[in-house]
């Protein structure tokens, strides 16, 4: 108890500290080519601003009471449809601004994209609305409220906003999140979507290795400790938690490359030295208990349906005994899947179950990325992820924006 009582004092000690960063591995012994990091106490639109690109906050009020941020930015705009990008579990939109010149943001503002970043519900630049997210019955949602409140409310948004379809971009979690909102809403997604590109997309779990599905038989246990102890933030402690990968340099960040790898997947050779440590610092949010309960779910039924409540509860929910599932056929625009051999969460066996399900006419390739140990948070982190895979994304983005894609 007193260890762990140390660490935590160590811990929000150091994260009121700059982070100190190096260019290399070897560098962090030398001292030779570090500096201070002053990311790191900016928040997402600082950061933003800080590199010279335009940017704008709108914070929007879903239909059932819940602000979220909708982050806009942009350098000089020559492309004609504006991104917007869904996060993934456990982090925000400041993902996608983390990594410096190399975060996927500022890769598509460069290209001459109109960027827009979505923190979904419950997360630290989205944690306001009618009910205080201090009571337990705020954390009443999973990735179908996201999907059919926050993602909506954004693309209304962006398409008023500039007057043009939007591409979407989807990452993990968020793939989950494009693929509710286009089998429910397929008049709006043709009406507002060019088409979806998945980034490491999420329908089901086919071969999933992630560690995570081993939580499934302590559900009931943490359901409680989150209602009556923890009132909905039982997990508030991992970010938290994260910074302690910053304390040791290299080693500490590989150690916990190896603790997150995992749930994940490993891919130490991709690791970026320079901006590992604001990963571990700033991405990493809070979760949601009962969306990190729908996603097993899925994992377990192998159904791409609703949050399955009990055969009681569903009659009284959806009048059936069964979740209903989300049609994925409904889906009316063009959807490229994008992917590594490695990766623990996202699997090739998943991909082509979902684009089986699929029109025919939509579905494009499925992209697996060269680099054999490319695993899910490489989209984040990796150092060569611009050669690896932005290249590419961007060749294909122009197409989907023509209302094409690359075919298999």
């Amino acid at each position: 108890m007193r260890t762990l009582l140390f660490l935590c004092i160590i811990v929000h000690f150091y994260g009121a500290q700059s982070i100190r960063v190096c260019k290399t591995a070897i560098d962090y012994a030398t001292g030779i080519n570090c500096y201070e990091n002053k990311d790191d106490t900016r928040n997402i639109t600082e950061v933003i601003s800080s590199r010279g690109y335009n940017v704008e906050e709108h914070f929007l009020t879903t239909d059932d009471g819940y602000e979220i941020l909708v982050e806009r930015l942009y350098s000089k705009v020559t492309k004609t449809n504006p991104v917007l990008i869904g996060h993934g579990i456990m982090m925000n939109g400041e993902g996608f601004v983390s990594q410096g010149n190399k975060s996927l943001g500022f890769v598509l503002a460069d290209a001459g994209y109109d960027v827009w970043l979505i923190s979904f519900r419950g997360l630290k630049y989205s944690n306001k609305g009618k009910i205080p997210n201090s009571e337990y019955r705020y954390w009443n949602f999973t990735f179908h409220e996201m999907a059919i409140y926050d993602l909506k409310v954004a693309l209304n948004l962006v398409s008023t906003t500039t007057n043009q379809k939007v591409i979407y971009m989807g990452y993990s979690l968020g793939t989950h999140v494009g693929f509710a909102y286009g089998s429910l809403f397929p008049q709006e997604t043709e009406e507002k979507i060019a088409g979806l590109m998945m980034l490491s997309p999420i329908v089901y779990y086919i071969n999933a290795k992630t560690f995570a599905q081993f939580l499934r038989p302590f559900l009931p246990l943490l359901t409680i400790i989150d209602k009556f102890v923890f009132h909905g933030h039982i997990f508030d402690f991992l970010p938290e938690t994260f910074k302690f990968c910053t304390l040791g340099g290299v080693l500490t960040m590989n150690i916990c490359h190896g603790l997150v790898g995992i749930i994940v997947g490993f891919d130490y050779q991709q690791i970026d030295y320079e901006t590992y440590p604001l990963f571990f610092k700033k991405v990493p949010d809070t979760i949601c208990l009962k969306n990190l309960k729908h996603e097993l779910q899925i994992g377990k039924s192998v159904r791409f349906a609703q949050y399955d409540y009990g055969t009681s509860l569903n009659m009284e929910y959806y009048n059936q005994p069964d979740p209903p599932l989300y049609n994925l056929t409904n889906i009316p625009v063009p959807v490229s899947m994008w992917l590594g051999l490695n990766d623990w969460i996202s699997t090739v066996e998943s991909a082509k179950k979902t684009q089986s399900q699929l029109q025919p006419k939509n579905r494009c390739k499925i992209n697996i990325i060269t680099l054999k140990s490319w695993m899910h948070l490489d989209i984040l982190e990796a150092k060569d992820v611009i050669p690896l895979f932005f290249n590419d994304l961007l060749k294909e983005t122009e197409k989907i924006a023509e209302g094409s894609c690359t075919s298999e």
